[in-house]
């Protein structure tokens, strides 16, 4: 019985949806349809995004949240002080990756030099690191960045090879070369070109454009970046 009572009343709301787009004008109507198909679009794109983030947190063994529950924007990092109040961390993901506790989100920010309604968007992998270090942030020039959106003091080495493709920005000039010894800079450079990183403390965070989303790429740049840290600064700012 309740069965028919639904079908009943889907048909008592076509048939009251149809009454109401014959009084009105052929415009409206046609309004009212691509709104329609707008919203109905935009709730569809917006399902398979919580889904597919449901299945890359399955795949790496990871728990996810839509918000962010760890206040991650209060962590001392240069790149999520950037934007504001106009920033956000959404969709979270969090747990134990070989052996690491991690953590993978989407930054947004708008800086004040990008017209309205734009902004930039990026995916972020966080790890502990086996140092304490002074804020160092590694950032590729092809990112384009503001130098507003940068506080620390930039370094201004040669513009050639590992110097002319990074911006590196520090409070502590002696430590960032301690820090990017040959072997870590030729390894930077012979990574994905689209991958910008910042320590602080004892944290590593990698980030890059939200072009294409890879969670596991990302993690492996992140790791490979901890592993390559120089003795010498494990040293000299253990962890």
């Amino acid at each position: 019985m309740r069965g028919w009572g639904l079908v009943f009343g889907l048909l008592a709301g076509v048939a009251l949806v149809a009454v109401v787009l014959e009084a009105l004008p052929p415009f409206v109507v046609v309004i009212l349809a691509a709104v329609g198909i707008a919203v109905g679009l935009r709730r569809y794109l917006a399902g398979r995004r919580v889904e597919k983030g449901r299945a890359e947190a399955t795949a790496l063994g990871l728990e996810r949240s839509l918000d962010d529950r760890f206040g991650l924007r209060g962590l001392p990092l240069q790149l999520l002080s950037r934007g504001g109040g106009e920033a956000s961390v959404e969709n979270v993901m969090w747990g134990t990756w070989r052996a690491l506790d991690v953590k993978l989100f989407d930054f947004r920010y708008r800086s004040a030099e990008d017209a309205p309604g734009e902004g930039r968007r990026f995916d972020c992998a966080l790890v502990p690191i086996e140092a304490d270090c002074p804020p160092v942030v590694i950032e590729p020039k092809t990112f384009f960045t503001p130098a507003a959106d940068l506080t620390l003091d930039p370094l201004d080495p040669p513009q050639e090879g590992f110097e002319g493709a990074y911006d590196v920005r520090t409070t502590d000039r002696a430590f960032a070369d301690t820090l990017l010894q040959d072997d870590l800079r030729r390894w930077i450079i012979e990574t994905e070109d689209d991958v910008a990183f910042e320590v602080s403390g004892r944290m590593l965070l990698c980030y890059a454009p939200h072009r294409r989303r890879d969670t596991f790429a990302l993690l492996e740049v992140a790791t490979g970046f901890g592993r390559r840290i120089p003795a010498e600064v494990r040293t000299r700012h253990p962890g």
